[in-house]
């Protein structure tokens, strides 16, 4: 009974300060510290003290060309429908493609690191920026791909 208690406790910690958030058919799970709010011209957005994360759905519906599309090359269409530096290459991790880029001086905060993360959703494709200062990247870098391998889709 007394290690049952201990593992729970255990368990129970290493969960703690974790929560789920959702968007239509999609969930995320990050830390207490985010709150949900408004971007303009993105359906959703979670910010903390470091980091925003945001994001949209393109659906079948919306774009019926997108039922042809693989995720691979879905990603390579964002990237070159992105005006950042050529030299930004697509990578695959796990299930989903991203590439990541510096934007300077962003609202006079300083310089912003942005991973575009895009995912094959079961009605379309979803892309999440995750972003943060760049001199907190190497802190929260391991923490964003994190936070992107816990998507899931209902």
């Amino acid at each position: 009974v007394v290690i049952g208690i201990v593992l729970g406790l255990i368990f129970g910690l290493a969960n703690s300060g974790k929560k789920t958030f959702e968007y239509d058919n999609m969930k995320i799970t990050l830390t207490e510290d985010f709150t949900e709010t408004d971007v303009n011209g993105w359906e959703f957005c979670f910010t903390s003290k470091d980091t925003t994360i945001f994001g949209r759905k393109e659906t079948v519906k919306d774009y019926p060309l997108l039922e042809s599309f693989s995720l691979n090359e879905y990603s390579k269409l964002v990237l070159s429908n992105t005006k950042i530096d050529s030299s930004v290459e697509l990578n695959k991790h796990n299930d989903y493609y991203y590439f990541s880029y510096v934007s300077n001086n962003v609202g006079g905060k300083g310089d912003v690191m942005y991973y575009a993360i895009m995912f094959d959703a079961p009605d379309g494709f979803m892309i999440i920026n995750f972003s943060c200062l760049t001199e907190k990247v190497e802190e929260l870098a391991p923490q964003i791909f994190e936070w992107a391998d816990s998507v899931r889709f209902k």
